[in-house]
């Protein structure tokens, strides 16, 4: 039911321009989906992701080959669970 959907969003859009005093900062579902939505998360990822980059460039020589492949394949796909424990281990090579 689109038209109705459109409806719906055009009156909350009225009322947040219009009325805010009646809505109360209240919001629709579709709304807050919409705004999470467009939030950034990858900003945090990408400022760890340059830390580990320059850290790994700091100890770069004290690894093996398979050590480095390995953090740079952590680096480059961004696995985020595995930032912590690479962290550490590029720490305790310094």
């Amino acid at each position: 039911m689109p038209e109705l959907m459109f409806q719906y969003r055009a009156a909350s859009f009225f009322g947040r321009l219009y009325a805010p005093d009646i809505l109360k900062g209240m919001q629709s579902v579709d709304e807050v989906k919409d705004v999470v939505g467009t939030i950034d998360v990858d900003y945090i990822d990408e400022t760890k992701t340059i830390e580990l980059t320059e850290l790994l460039n700091k100890v770069e020589n004290k690894l093996s080959e398979g050590e480095k492949q390995q953090a740079k394949r952590i680096i480059d796909t961004k696995e985020k669970s595995s930032y912590g424990k690479l962290e550490v281990f590029l720490k305790s090579k310094s």
